[in-house]
């Protein structure tokens, strides 16, 4: 962060710019892309679906194999906008980072949602992502920046621990609210903004309901629903296209604008 400028906290939205951000997961949810109206690779209800069955498996019986795989973690890395992790001197393991999955993250989830929790949500997703972001490189040597992948591991549990309150950390986005431009450094203080701004708009972003399922199993649908993780992502949006970091396609502006005119009184 910039020496003498404080951090951006998320604002009050209107109705309008959650309308839009509402419609913008909605069609991630479905498979399309909400700034070019076209086919994305795969939806976030699949996403979600393949994740999180994989982790409550796992959650289940951490002596399974994992069901989470490198082609899972690749294609979140193109969905997720992250292909500069393929071009780091240091490779990712993804062996290594699927494990951790196990040892590392079903122990703080575990914790979190116990009948007494020893952290809160927010903590224990901090602590997740965290710990979590130091999995994915094999380097010997210490290294303050390198060895973590923070917008990464917070993507993969966002879809894994719904239960959580997982933010999805955006280095450009972080940028724009002026936290520390190290992510490891940022993501306490970002979530903490976020968790602010779920707070504060939670008038609005309370009236949102899970869309329908087509790959969810019902169980899990209402499972799901029980949290805010749909509330979180319209959110998540909602900042993306007030920072100018993602732009909506014309015809969901219109959309939203359209469904939150205010009538005319007539005379």
């Amino acid at each position: 962060m910039p020496a003498g400028q404080l951090p951006i906290p998320v604002p009050k939205f209107t109705a309008f710019e959650i309308k839009q951000a509402e419609l913008c997961a909605k069609a991630l949810w479905e498979g399309i892309d909400f700034r070019t109206d076209k086919l994305a690779e795969i939806s976030d209800e699949l996403l979600l679906n393949n994740f999180y069955v994989s982790f409550q498996r796992l959650v289940r019986n951490p002596t399974r194999p994992s069901l989470i795989t490198e082609t899972d973690l690749r294609q979140l890395i193109r969905v997720g906008e992250l292909k500069a992790m393929f071009r780091s001197t240091l490779p990712i393991d993804f062996n290594k980072g699927i494990a951790s999955i196990t040892s590392i993250v079903v122990p703080t989830y575990k914790l979190c949602v116990a009948r007494r929790p020893a952290y809160s949500r927010l903590d224990g997703a901090v602590k997740a992502v965290m710990d979590l972001s130091l999995c994915w490189i094999s380097n010997p040597n210490k290294s303050l920046n390198g060895n973590y992948r923070v917008p990464f591991s917070s993507r993969l549990l966002f879809f894994c621990t719904p239960e959580l309150m997982v933010f999805n950390l955006s280095n450009e986005l972080a940028k724009k609210m002026q936290l520390q431009t190290r992510p490891q450094a940022a993501l306490p203080q970002f979530n903490k903004l976020l968790a602010d701004g779920l707070q504060l708009n939670q008038g609005l972003l309370n009236r949102l309901k899970l869309p329908e399922r087509s790959a969810l199993s019902e169980a899990n649908w209402k499972k799901i629903n029980k949290t805010d993780w749909w509330q979180r992502r319209v959110l998540d949006l909602a900042l993306l296209i007030k920072f100018r970091v993602s732009v909506p396609h014309s015809s969901i502006t219109r959309k939203a604008r359209a469904m939150t005119r205010v009538p005319k009184k007539t005379p």
